[in-house]
């Protein structure tokens, strides 16, 4: 349960990660990122996810897609066995995979969905407050780091100690206003890389990509 948590408050973090009001640390390409993603119906994206484990010292790779339509439904599937799918319509999350008779059921998605994950699905507009947001690295002597230079690194600070979540560094492709790659270090120390493809905004995205397709004798775990 704590390794789904993670993974959903890390990809609602890059899914709806686009500043409400200006960033001192760089002001034009705050306002156009906002003005960009702020009036997306639709934002899909394939991704290879690699995660450093600190205590296994070792790299797991993953590969798969994300599919959001605003304002609240998500899909998040996992191509590499053993996969997996995380859909939400906004109101019930799923979790299950095509292959089992089983699916876990969450009626209030406030119980596995952290409330700084939360904040951003209500408009971004605790953004600043919950991040000290800079523009530059120290120097990161992380495993993973945002592999393209071209890319301009934002780099957000959890302003509370408390939080999951230690250091997120954003890839951003200036010229395209696209958020490319994504590096996340947890307060376990494990480092998660994404690297986004074939990002497509605006699609028709079908209702059905947001919940739980029926399937006989399929048992629905609720909680």
């Amino acid at each position: 349960m704590k390794n789904e948590k993670v993974i959903l408050f890390i990809f609602l973090i890059i899914i709806f990660l686009v500043p409400t009001t200006p960033l001192k640390a760089n002001t034009n390409l705050a306002k156009s990122l906002e003005n960009k993603y702020k009036n997306l119906a639709s934002w899909q994206a394939d991704f290879d996810q690699v995660t450093y484990v600190e205590i296994l010292k070792d790299k797991i790779k993953k590969k798969g897609q994300i599919s959001v339509r605003r304002p609240d439904k998500i899909r998040i599937e996992y191509k590499t066995k053993p996969s997996k799918i995380y859909a939400s319509n906004g109101k019930k999350l799923w979790i299950y995979k095509e292959d089992e008779l089983t699916a876990k059921q969450f009626n209030k998605p406030k119980k596995i969905i952290s409330k700084e994950a939360l904040s951003f699905l209500s408009g971004l507009k605790d953004l600043t407050e919950l991040f000290d947001v800079t523009l530059k690295s120290k120097g990161s002597k992380n495993k993973l780091k945002i592999k393209n230079n071209r890319l301009t690194k934002m780099i957000l600070t959890p302003k509370n100690s408390g939080s999951p979540i230690l250091k997120i560094t954003l890839g951003i492709d200036k010229a395209k206003l696209t958020l490319n790659e994504a590096v996340i270090v947890n307060a376990s120390n494990n480092i998660t890389h994404f690297i986004f493809k074939k990002i497509a905004f605006n699609k028709a995205l079908n209702d059905t990509l947001f919940i739980l397709p029926k399937k006989p004798k399929r048992k629905i775990i609720k909680q």
